[in-house]
């Protein structure tokens, strides 16, 4: 107990810890403490040690006194708690989670754990930086983001007049050794307007020459987005945006566009994916993919699910893709109805498998692999398919 202690010795010993119980009973105190002194302030659960002056304060990890010409700057690892930054329910978390990155950066990298027990925004700081992808915290190599389970993420409705909204995360070019997992109930608020969360993750590029690597996103839960929850990749240009880019155990429920887009990617996974009430595509593997594989086998309930009329797609130029493990259920328009497809595949060297579709209406599997009149069938391999109860064999041709 601080109480037992000397007064002398427990401000100068430097091995003894300083309690303060809040924030702003350190910056009240006119204790002038030694350099290098550790000071522990209850409210952010954290140690602290003084440094000289105040300039540096932000209230985050340094924290400047008001009385004496000092601060505190916070002592961390490579893990951090969002907390010991001063971040709470109910105030924006995105400022909070890119100074947690920019601490670790310097240090090499690490992992954010957002610990906030409530809901809050997560908008402050938006960049608009490039055309369609606004986004509040641009992740840098190394890093890795997580949130407790009881963290919840409300969109702006404020924020109108961005083309589909914003993303909370953007992946941009050459960034590589990523991880963000564990947001549950994401809440864009209004997937009708442009107002609101766009997105979860975006992953871009501009050269078309450097690429982000080793990404994975995992764990995540959303509702009522408005653009696609997660756009990863592009088709600016024919370049491999990213490589190694995986993607499972995502449960989503509403949004305007594509649920997931994986566009221009090498070698890159989705599984385990519930998708519901999407305004396009479920899931869109298209545009340069090169194998590039969907499949239940990581996932929930084994299989890719989808229902209310959305679908897979993969298109444009894909090269040894597969979709399988694949549920599909067009329960909002019903069977007969302009459904189309449950799933559409082209591209070379495409394989579908373990597919089983109902009320879809059309033909329910549109296999055009080539893109080419009369080749329509080349290096397309299928099995264990069954639509609205029919169950098809290999294909002689598209079908």
């Amino acid at each position: 107990s601080q109480a037992n202690i000397p007064v002398g010795e427990l401000i100068n010993d430097l091995s003894i810890p300083y309690i303060f119980d809040t924030v702003a009973d350190y910056k009240a105190s006119t204790i002038v403490f030694p350099v290098g002194k550790t000071i522990h302030l209850n409210d952010r659960g954290a140690d602290f040690t003084v440094i000289a002056g105040t300039g540096t304060g932000n209230n985050k990890d340094i924290i400047a006194n008001t009385s004496a010409a000092q601060s505190v700057r916070l002592i961390h690892g490579n893990e951090l708690l969002t907390s010991t930054l001063g971040s709470i329910a109910g105030v924006d978390a995105a400022p909070f989670v890119r100074r947690a990155q920019e601490l670790l950066v310097s240090i090499g990298g690490g992992k954010i754990i957002i610990d906030i027990n409530g809901a809050c925004q997560f908008v402050d700081g938006l960049t608009e930086e490039l055309p369609y992808t606004p986004y509040t915290v641009d992740v840098q190599s190394g890093i890795e983001i997580t949130a407790i389970p009881e963290f919840r993420v409300i969109g702006d409705k404020t924020q109108g007049g961005i083309i589909g909204g914003y993303y909370m995360f953007r992946i941009f070019e050459d960034k590589q050794d990523i991880k963000i997992h564990g947001f549950q109930d994401i809440d864009g608020g209004d997937h009708t307007t442009d107002k609101g969360l766009g997105g979860v993750v975006v992953i871009r590029g501009n050269t078309g020459v450097t690429r982000a690597s080793n990404i994975d996103i995992w764990d995540i839960t959303w509702k009522e987005l408005r653009n696609e929850p997660f756009r990863l990749g592009q088709t600016d240009f024919a370049g491999i945006i990213g490589q190694n880019v995986n993607i499972w155990n995502i449960r989503g429920n509403g949004c305007s566009s594509h649920a997931i887009v994986m566009r221009s990617l090498l070698n890159s996974h989705a599984s385990g994916l519930q998708i519901q009430n999407t305004g396009r595509l479920a899931i869109d593997i298209s545009s340069y993919c090169i194998s590039c594989h969907l499949d239940g086998s990581k996932g929930v309930n084994r299989f890719i699910n989808t229902t209310g009329g959305a679908k897979v797609d993969g298109s444009l130029n894909t090269v040894d893709c597969s979709i399988g493990e694949y549920y599909y259920d067009g329960q909002v328009n019903g069977a007969g109805s302009s459904n189309g497809f449950a799933m559409r595949t082209m591209g070379l060297r495409a394989r579908a498998y373990s597919i089983e579709a109902k009320n879809c209406g059309g033909l329910g599997i549109n296999c055009i692999s080539g893109g080419t009149s009369g080749d329509d069938d080349l290096d397309m391999y299928w099995e264990d398919i069954n639509i609205n109860g029919v169950v098809a064999g290999l294909p002689a041709s598209s079908s």
